[in-house]
Formats: C-alpha cells, sequence, structure tokens
C-alpha cells in the first residue's frame, strides 16, 4: 500500500493509477489513510481537515468546505471540530484522518484498518459509507484483518500470505478456489494452511 501511495519505493517494477506513476504526480487522484495516521495533534480537527483538502487541491472552495461540513456531520464530529487534535480519542483521531482524506473528494480511496479503535456504531458508519462511495463508482481499497468485515464490505477480496499474494476474486471465487461453501474465515485458514500449499 505504502508503494500504491508513493511513499515506498518499489524494488522492482512500476506502479501506475489511472495512468500516471504512482511516484509522479497522481495528486489528488489518491486518497490514503494508513494504519498509524500521522496527525498534527495541535491543529483541531476542522484546522487539520482544511489544511489537508488544501494541500491536495491548492483552494478551499465552497464545494470543498460544503464536503467538509458533511462529512463532520456524517461522523458526529460538528461538536469536537474545534478542539485540538491531541485530545481525541483514538476513534476520533481514526474518524478526522478519514474525515481529511474523503473531504478533497479523491476517486481511489485506499484505507489500511480504517476501523481500527472505533466503537460498533463507528464501524457501522464507515462500512456503510464505503459500501455507498463504492456504489457511486469510487474504487475503495481496503486492508483489514477483520474478515466478517471484508467478506461483507467487499465485491473482490485478496488473500496475503507471509508477503504473497496468494488468492484473489469474489467470495464465490475463493469458495472453488478452496473447495469450500463456507464463511471467508474459513477459507482464509484453509488456503494459509501449509498442508494445502503444494495443491493451489
Amino acid at each position: 500500500m505504502e508503494m500504491i501511495a508513493g511513499l515506498l519505493e518499489p524494488s522492482e517494477g512500476r506502479i501506475f493509477i489511472n495512468e500516471k506513476p504512482s511516484d509522479g504526480p497522481s495528486g489528488h487522484l489518491l486518497g490514503y489513510m494508513p494504519e498509524q495516521p500521522i496527525l498534527y495533534e495541535q491543529l483541531t480537527g476542522i484546522e487539520f481537515t482544511r489544511f489537508i483538502v488544501a494541500l491536495y487541491t491548492c483552494t478551499l472552495s465552497e464545494e470543498n468546505e460544503e464536503r467538509i461540513q458533511h462529512y463532520f456531520e456524517k461522523f458526529e464530529m460538528t461538536p469536537y471540530a474545534n478542539r485540538q487534535i491531541r485530545h481525541y480519542s483514538q476513534g476520533m483521531k481514526r474518524k478526522i484522518s478519514l474525515i481529511a482524506v474523503l473531504s478533497y473528494d479523491p476517486p481511489i480511496l485506499m484505507l489500511d484498518e480504517p476501523t481500527n479503535g472505533l466503537d460498533p456504531k463507528g464501524i457501522r458508519q464507515i462500512n456503510s459509507l464505503l459500501r455507498e462511495l463504492a456504489d457511486r463508482s469510487k474504487t475503495v481499497f481496503v486492508s483489514t484483518h477483520i474478515l466478517p468485515i471484508a467478506e461483507k464490505l467487499c465485491d473482490r477480496l485478496a488473500i496475503i500470505d507471509k508477503g504473497q499474494l496468494i488468492a484473489e476474486g469474489s467470495l464465490a471465487e475463493l469458495r472453488q478456489k478452496s473447495q469450500m461453501t463456507t464463511d471467508l474465515e474459513e477459507i482464509f485458514l484453509n488456503l494459509t494452511n501449509p498442508e494445502n500449499a503444494e495443491t493451489l
């Protein structure tokens, strides 16, 4: 994910986003939220979000500002907009990081463990929003170890074991590959079982 985001140089090959190299001026095409987001904790939530939007779009247009306010309200962060981030809980920091990414409206979202630190309501809010964005033709790339969320949320799935991509496809395709009709967790355990390695 860091290579796609242009933060880590590949040892070989190149990565392209919409025909542009990921280490080049892909700009606002990609919105990346790492598992451990870097936040300027002396800023308030609204200051940080406006800073990120201005950084990627070079402007704070009326449309951008409306989008910022929309996501603050959607994630119930409006009462905390003018509070310094250092006073936020872990879940609130996760929300403000996601709000900042969403507010400059990139067509591609890449999110690493987006529900970490959130309560069940927050998890449902984010999952519902990501599904809505995908249905509006945005590309949403999510990395998660919570397999029920991946099974429920994702159109396509990829299983990585020890740094190697061992299977990808829809849930139906993974079921066919593993010769199982059960849930994603059981499929994952089956495909990552060393005893099955020669048969994959």
